[in-house]
């Protein structure tokens, strides 16, 4: 956010701002979009005779490397397997079988992209627009149009979450996830 203040009375300057975005009574409403922090992978298990289990790669770039943290992932012989607490971003994933004797070559390639809990409407950032619904689903006690209203996920949605967009929004500091 890119505003600046004039020198004088800045809290005052402050809560006249604050006020007047929590009058905006207009809900932005913006197509939902997948706000988990989590990634479900299914698949078809392999042909092959022997398996033991699965590899589950995954990189931030299309074609690898696939060394995005907390990856590889080994399951046992499952056909569903998900990974949590995985943090934002896009992400390229690739799997393999693999047997007594070793592992099989990649997968094709699939994608997943996770959101920041702050990006409230999934436009791909984190601004005012965010600030705003959040507010109004606060003050109006209106239902949420979005999953990912409970940034902080204590099961409530609060002015603990706006501070937390609020900050996200200043840089002072980063969304949790």
């Amino acid at each position: 956010m890119g505003a600046s203040m004039k020198s004088g009375n800045s809290i005052t300057q402050k809560e006249d701002v604050m006020r007047k975005v929590f009058a905006a009574a207009v809900l932005m409403l913006v197509g939902a979009s997948c706000f988990a922090r989590d990634i479900t992978f299914s698949w078809t298990h392999s042909t092959s005779g022997g398996v033991l289990g699965y590899k589950i790669y995954c990189g931030m770039a299309s074609g690898g490397p696939y060394d995005a943290p907390g990856f590889p992932v080994t399951t046992g012989y499952v056909n569903t397997y998900t990974v949590t607490h995985v943090p934002p971003g896009k992400y390229y994933c690739v799997m393999t079988a693999f047997d007594a004797n070793g592992e099989s070559s990649y997968s094709t390639e699939t994608s997943a992209t996770l959101l920041s809990n702050c990006d409230i409407n999934g436009d791909g950032s984190v601004n005012v627009l965010d600030y705003q619904i959040l507010a109004n689903v606060i003050l109006l006690r209106i239902t949420c149009p979005f999953e990912s209203c409970d940034v902080n996920r204590d099961g409530v949605v609060n002015t603990l979450d706006l501070q937390k967009v609020v900050n996200a929004i200043l840089g002072t500091a980063t969304c949790p996830y």
